[in-house]
């Protein structure tokens, strides 16, 4: 038993390692505090802080209730005051929502929609537990109860945009809520998605792959979803090749389902206007929304859950990170000037 042990000890650190700084390297510390932005402004996001316990109109949640997590799960919110559709946004493996801040507030001034962003745990702030596919599940169900059941979205006006490692969380949510619940979301927008984590190394290292955990499988969940899907991805991609898009595009099940690829994209530059923003667009006007009043944020979850947490500012640069690195063509004065 001891030389087996010995044997695996190298697979086990490398698929530790693989695990924490490629899965999952958060930024440390986070790249937002308490104070970092002016929640007040007109059109700002708003910091919030959603309990993550079990609902009772929510009953997968309860598979994944049992692994260790944070009490409270923080999010921005970014409310349009006139649209009837909202965005839940799962952000890439190496940004936090402090890095996303920006971006997410220009998606919600040129898509006309309200956007949530809500944190993995491991990542921004409040107590850390491991990061795992367990608990970001987890992490996306919460966010997604709050804005049905709180802010009282019909899921038909719900859309999941996930990007790159957010693809999983998004597909995986889509495909529960349908498959085990009935419910159809308005659509699923996926950036520089991918087959699996192991197919992802099977590009860099073949067979080795076997010995890379089977993590994240968003094959597997989009077999399960039947709302309207876009996949966008770059054709200069070098981490995720576009390949990954054209085979889940094949595998997706649903009458409606749309592909974007971008000729000069690679996974982190974009050109927003024609990428992403324009194809989403054409999207939208596929996936109709229905009327309804929407619910006001109750001021309990604007309020921070944990007294002693710093409010001095981070210790790394801010950055005004966007859904890829090339701006959408705004800066701060056409933001203020949009509200």
């Amino acid at each position: 038993m001891n030389c087996l042990c010995a044997a695996l000890s190298p697979i086990v650190d490398v698929t530790w390692a693989i695990h924490k700084y490629f899965v999952f390297p958060a930024p440390d510390p986070a790249t937002y505090t308490l104070t970092s932005y002016d929640y007040s402004a007109d059109g700002g996001g708003y910091l919030l802080w959603l309990p993550q316990t079990p609902s009772q109109n929510s009953p997968i949640i309860k598979k994944f209730y049992q692994v260790p997590h944070r009490p409270y799960l923080p999010c921005y919110l970014f409310i349009h005051p006139s649209s009837k559709r909202i965005v839940i946004f799962s952000h890439a493996n190496g940004c936090d929502i402090g890095d996303m801040y920006f971006a997410m507030w220009d998606l919600k001034l040129r898509l006309d929609c309200s956007v949530l962003v809500y944190e993995y745990e491991g990542y921004g702030l409040g107590p850390k537990h491991a990061p795992s596919e367990q608990n970001i599940y987890l992490n996306i169900r919460t966010a997604y109860n709050f804005v049905v059941e709180t802010l009282g979205f019909p899921p038909s006006n719900v859309f999941l945009f996930g990007q790159s490692l957010g693809s999983a969380p998004s597909s995986a949510l889509a495909g529960d809520l349908q498959q085990e619940e009935g419910i159809q979301i308005g659509g699923l927008i996926l950036q520089s998605p991918y087959v699996s984590f192991r197919e992802i190394a099977g590009d860099f290292v073949g067979p080795l792959k076997c010995f890379v955990p089977d993590l994240f499988n968003v094959s597997a969940s989009i077999e399960r979803c039947f709302c309207p899907v876009i996949f966008l991805h770059g054709l200069e991609d070098r981490l995720i090749s576009a390949s990954h898009t054209k085979r889940l595009f094949q595998i997706y099940p649903g009458p409606i389902k749309e592909k974007h690829l971008a000729a000069q994209a690679d996974h982190n530059t974009w050109e927003m206007e024609a990428d992403v923003y324009l194809p989403i667009e054409r999207f939208f006007v596929k996936c109709p929304v229905v009327d309804f009043d929407r619910h006001v944020v109750p001021e309990k979850l604007t309020k921070c859950p944990y007294p002693d947490l710093s409010t001095n500012p981070p210790l790394v640069e801010m950055q005004e990170m966007r859904l890829g690195s090339r701006r959408s063509g705004r800066g701060k004065k056409e933001r203020e000037e949009d509200g």
